[in-house]
């Protein structure tokens, strides 16, 4: 129930300076076991649990707390992270009281535009916070695993056939999920999600601002996946020989350039704002991580160093 959770504050609001104080620490070679890509910034999460973020800064997005971290989720301008300890925090920033994790323990958060989103360990209640004006806050009842966007969001129920619910803006069809069930995964972009099967098959559904780049954004390759990761204007999934397969739109070579080798986790992100500009990172499978796309903020550069 809702009435469990306590708001409080769960993240430190930095100064604008920042930018000179803020000092990550550990060596970003990695190995790497998790990845999250925003607007024109990236988080990071090492094997150790230490936490980096590079990219744009202009409120406090690259200077997260220094705790051990399972979890992170970047959004537009904000992030969200679950720390070894179960803690939800969130840094970035402050829209909407977006930020303003509740506490209790948490095992997942996601985190959009100028809201975000979490599961308790408790008891799989799911809770948003931030604005919630197209009703992207208002989350159902009964999911395990969660992922926003800018308006809306999507999830996987925890029993029953394990199909997929949305909330919140249904504009370009975001919200009209697939009926079946068997999912595993889900990951929600911009204007667009998808969710990939038990079986390895992935769907996507929505779009981005008309009948084209909804074609080009759920026209899925043929083949069977391991992971999928929707960003603003294209998706990018891990294919059954670990390869990235990538599609949508063709900005800034993400869905065109996609690097070779043999990968385990993938994230795609973009900033709407920059000419629709969009930046995509990928763990390899011996952990190091590699970008591509965009950097004109260095969100394709890993080397959070230069804080």
């Amino acid at each position: 129930m809702l009435r469990r959770f306590v708001w409080v504050a769960a993240a430190l609001v930095f100064a604008p300076a920042c930018k000179t104080e803020c000092h990550p620490y550990g060596s970003v070679d990695g190995p790497w076991v998790s990845v999250s890509v925003g607007g024109n910034q990236a988080c990071g999460i090492k094997e150790d649990g230490s936490l980096l973020c590079w990219g744009g800064q202009y409120e406090d997005e690259l200077c997260p707390p220094e705790e051990q971290f399972m979890q992170v989720s970047v959004g537009d301008q904000h992030a969200c992270g679950v720390t070894t300890d179960k803690r939800a925090l969130c840094w970035g920033q402050a829209t909407d009281g977006d930020l303003n994790a509740p506490g209790g323990e948490a095992v997942e958060v996601a985190a959009g535009e100028n809201f975000s989103c979490g599961i308790a360990a408790s008891d799989g209640t799911g809770i948003c916070w931030g604005n919630n004006q197209y009703g992207q806050g208002s989350i159902p009842a009964g999911l395990a695993h969660i992922d926003v966007g800018q308006w809306h969001g999507c999830g996987i129920e925890a029993g029953g056939a394990h199909s997929i619910e949305c909330w919140g803006s249904g504009q370009w069809g975001t919200t009209q999920a697939p009926k079946d069930g068997g999912y595993a995964e889900i990951s929600v972009g911009w204007a667009h999600s998808c969710g990939r099967k038990d079986d390895g098959t992935v769907v996507c559904w929505g779009g981005a601002g008309g009948a084209k780049d909804a074609m080009h954004l759920t026209q899925v390759p043929t083949g069977t996946y391991k992971r999928v990761g929707a960003g603003a204007f294209a998706t990018c999934a891990i294919d059954s020989f670990d390869e990235l397969v990538c599609w949508g739109n063709a900005n800034d070579g993400v869905t065109t350039n996609p690097p070779n080798g043999a990968f385990v986790e993938v994230a795609v992100g973009g900033d709407r704002s920059n000419n629709n500009s969009q930046t995509a990172c990928a763990i390899k499978t011996d952990g190091k991580m590699v970008c591509w796309g965009n950097n004109d903020d260095f969100q394709a550069t890993v080397n959070p160093d230069w804080n």
